[in-house]
């Protein structure tokens, strides 16, 4: 199992770059949808970067239903068992 701390902290380092944000914040409820700047084209570089940072890729079904931060630490958990 991933740990949460640990996963926020890279994932926000990630988040800040990505979106150019170095104050954003991430909590695991933090989401498209409250996430001003995660949309399409930000999600692609996100994905790609989590996917370097984590050592895992994740198959395109994955990458749709990813929508939040409890996503993307779902799908690393289930890569890294």
């Amino acid at each position: 199992m991933i740990d949460q701390t640990r996963f926020l902290d890279t994932l926000t380092e990630i988040f800040r770059q990505e979106l150019d944000n170095p104050k954003l914040e991430l909590v695991m409820t933090s989401s498209q949808a409250n996430i001003f700047d995660w949309d399409s084209l930000a999600h692609v570089r996100i994905i790609l970067a989590v996917e370097r940072a984590f050592q895992v890729q994740f198959d395109v079904a994955e990458i749709e239903g990813i929508d939040s931060v409890r996503g993307i630490y779902d799908v690393i958990a289930r890569h890294k068992g």
